[in-house]
């Protein structure tokens, strides 16, 4: 393996590390409902072994957990732990936006 290949395959195995909070938050909440060891960021929940029963579990869970509302099929396109991680951050922050009073401009 030449030199270019070890940086290739270092960054490969870091794109697979769960980076942020949520992206662990969720890892652990797939384990738990999926029965597994922790996934990696970059695992797929239906390969993980996902089915209609356990992602319903942890749509419900992520409600609870994140004091959010997932859309209808959200997690069937957001199926890796880092992309589910990705869209509850984004609705985190419409949601807190949606709800900060506005400012008033005194001018």
């Amino acid at each position: 393996m030449n030199a270019d290949q070890g940086s290739i395959a270092a960054m490969n195995a870091g794109q697979n590390e769960l980076v942020t909070p949520t992206e662990q938050k969720v890892a652990m909440l797939w384990s738990e409902v999926l029965q597994i060891p922790l996934p990696r960021a970059e695992d797929d929940f239906i390969e993980l072994g996902g089915d209609s029963m356990t992602l319903v579990m942890t749509e419900y869970r992520i409600m609870e957990d994140f004091s959010i509302q997932l859309r209808a099929g959200a997690m069937l396109e957001a199926r890796t732990v880092r992309a589910l991680a990705q869209l509850i951050d984004a609705e985190q922050r419409k949601s807190a936006e949606s709800s900060a009073p506005a400012s008033a401009d005194f001018g």
